[in-house]
This record gives C-alpha cells, sequence and structure tokens, in this order.
C-alpha cells in the first residue's frame, strides 16, 4: 500500500528534473531563443495589427505621396500616400497567415504520404512518382503555373504553395519512417500480429515528429519567402491588400528616390526567414539525441 505513493513520488521527481533539463537546454541555445523571441514579435504584430497600425492602410492621401520617415509615418509613405508602416503591419499579417497555413497544410498531408509511401510498398511506387513529378518543377515556377490556373487571392495563394510543399515533407517523413519501419521493435510487433494502422500511428509515426518540426519551420520561411516573391511579381496577394511582397513591387519603380519602400518590407522578409531558420535550428539541435548530455 506504500509503495505507490512512493512509486508515484519518484515519477514526479523524474519529470521534473526532465523539465529543469529542458528549460536548461533552451536557455543555452541562444538560436532557438532569439529565433522564438522574434517569431512571437512578429505574431503579436500579425493578431494585434488594427491596434498597432496607426493609420488606415487603405487610405489614400496624395498630398503625403512619398514622405521619407518622419513622426507621423514611422515608415513614410507610398505613390498613393499611404502609410507604410500600417500597410507593412498588415503585410505581416498576410504572410504570417500564409507561411503558417501552407507549413501546418504541408506538414499534415506530408506526413500522411510519407508514412503510408514507407510502409506500403505497392502505393510507395505510385505516390513518390507524383512526388517525383511536383519536384521536377522549380517551386517558384510551379507557384506561378497554379496561381495562373487558379486566380489571385490569398486563399490561392495558400493552396498552392501547399501543392509545392507538400512533396518536400513527404521525402523527408518517408525517409525517416523508412528507417524507423526496419527497427527490431517494429519487425517483433508485426510478428506480434500488431495492425498495419496501429503500426504506422503508434509506433512510427511519433518517431517521426521531431523531423516534421523542424520540416514545420523550413517550410513556413520558404512558403514566405515564395509568397514575396509571387506577390513581387503580380501574381500573388493583388493590390491594395497590403503583403511583402506587393509593397516591395509597388517601390521597385521608385527605388533611388523612394528606398524606404523596398529596404523596410525587405528587412522584414530577412529578419522573419531569418527568425525561422535559427529557431528550427534550434530545435533540431534541442530534439538531437545525440545532442543531449
Amino acid at each position: 500500500m506504500e509503495a505507490k505513493p512512493m512509486e508515484t513520488q519518484s515519477i514526479n521527481q523524474i519529470m521534473k528534473a526532465r523539465r529543469k533539463l529542458v528549460i536548461r537546454r533552451m536557455l543555452g541555445n541562444h538560436a532557438l531563443l532569439f529565433g522564438m523571441l522574434i517569431l512571437i514579435l512578429f505574431g503579436v504584430i500579425a493578431i494585434f495589427a488594427p491596434l498597432i497600425a496607426t493609420h488606415d492602410p487603405y487610405a489614400i492621401d496624395a498630398t503625403a505621396r512619398l514622405q521619407p520617415p518622419n513622426a507621423e509615418h514611422l515608415f513614410g509613405t507610398d505613390k498613393l500616400g499611404r502609410d507604410l508602416f500600417s500597410r507593412i503591419v498588415y503585410g505581416t499579417q498576410s504572410s504570417m497567415i500564409v507561411g503558417f497555413s501552407v507549413a501546418l497544410l504541408s506538414s499534415f498531408f506530408g506526413l500522411i504520404i510519407g508514412l503510408y509511401s514507407a510502409y506500403y510498398q505497392t502505393l510507395d511506387h505510385v505516390l513518390m512518382r507524383i512526388v517525383d513529378g511536383l519536384m521536377a518543377f522549380p517551386a517558384i515556377l510551379l507557384a506561378i503555373a497554379i496561381m495562373a490556373a487558379m486566380g489571385q487571392n490569398i486563399f490561392n495563394v495558400t493552396i498552392a504553395l501547399s501543392i509545392v510543399m507538400t512533396p518536400v515533407v513527404a521525402r523527408v517523413i518517408r525517409s525517416t519512417a523508412l528507417v524507423i519501419k526496419e527497427q527490431t521493435y517494429i519487425e517483433a510487433l508485426r510478428a506480434l500480429g500488431a495492425g498495419s494502422l496501429r503500426m504506422i500511428w503508434k509506433h512510427v509515426a511519433p518517431n517521426t515528429i521531431s523531423q516534421l518540426i523542424v520540416q514545420f519551420t523550413y517550410v513556413f520561411a520558404i512558403s514566405i519567402i515564395i509568397e514575396a516573391s509571387l506577390s513581387f511579381l503580380g501574381v500573388g496577394i493583388p493590390a491594395p491588400e497590403p503583403s511583402w511582397g506587393n509593397i516591395i513591387y509597388e517601390g521597385k519603380e521608385v527605388i533611388y528616390q523612394s528606398w524606404w519602400m523596398t529596404v523596410i518590407p525587405g528587412a522584414f522578409i530577412v529578419l522573419s526567414v531569418l527568425a525561422l531558420n535559427l529557431f528550427g535550428d534550434g530545435l533540431r539541435d534541442l530534439l538531437d539525441p545525440h545532442a543531449r548530455k
């Protein structure tokens, strides 16, 4: 009767020690902390964009065209006199929504495709040929082709980029699952008659989570770049809806006279992608069992 409370206390101590170890390793991972702080900042900007914006991002003021950064317009104004700070704030919302949605969708479908391809050899031949066909095209060109067929809006951009990025995730998950599938305990479970669905989702899938998390941050970053590229080329999020890409597109014609229209949104793109890469690298180190002491 007394063993159970002592056993529970021992388990609680082990869990507490593990939490302390994880927190200590996180605090010692500067790349992870820096990336996390920047991502939290961008997340706050995206969520509270209506409260942070100082002006209406769509309001046109012909008397304030191409003003440099000043006290009233922190990032200056564009060709139509719209406040650039407010447009970049709302552009952060658009870019974060697209990037997160694409990362979520491509991770979900990439996980399913990768797991089932690794487990069923016949299905693997079919799915991987489709994946190879999609990956044969450069991501930006494939996205442009899909957008040309679907039309310009934020929903179609998300769908197009999800189609482009899903094969990347599926390849990584498949490679990881193939290694796990050959482990001794998996073969033992198969010999004991464990069902396919149970094997895939209870024993194989949990061991791919660390790779999936890292791929999530990678796809998030790439999606922001491709979305900005599509908007810059005029086939992404259409004006007057603000996004980092179409703000740069509008500023390219006056880049020598009004540098702020391209430099400031470009800096936001660079900072967000850098933060995501640092966060992904930090997560990889944190989840790597060989790095644990």
